[in-house]
């Protein structure tokens, strides 16, 4: 399984009364892909930015990823870590 890790959060300081609104979060996976998606602002589901947790950040990321951008990055992370099945071997004269 994948580690995923929040590496910034970009926010918008104030809209409708509220401060710090998650716009954008930045991360990466197994510390080997990165991405950056945008985070819906939706009126009534605010939490607000102190109260915030990497795991539920990271709640919010799989949820814009979707299954199959989650499955996309996990199976990347496992194609870069499997040991190399074909290699370079050069020429056979050479």
């Amino acid at each position: 399984m994948a580690t995923w890790k929040i590496t910034n959060m970009n926010c918008i300081l104030n809209q409708d009364g509220k401060q710090n609104i998650v716009k954008d979060v930045e991360f990466f996976v197994d510390d080997l892909l990165s991405g950056k998606v945008e985070i819906p602002y939706v009126d009534g589901e605010f939490l607000p930015y102190n109260e915030l947790t990497e795991s539920a950040v990271i709640e919010w990321v799989k949820s814009v990823l979707t299954d199959s951008g989650v499955a996309y990055y996990e199976d990347m992370v496992a194609q870069i870590k499997a040991p190399a099945t074909t290699g370079y071997k050069g020429l056979p004269w050479a």
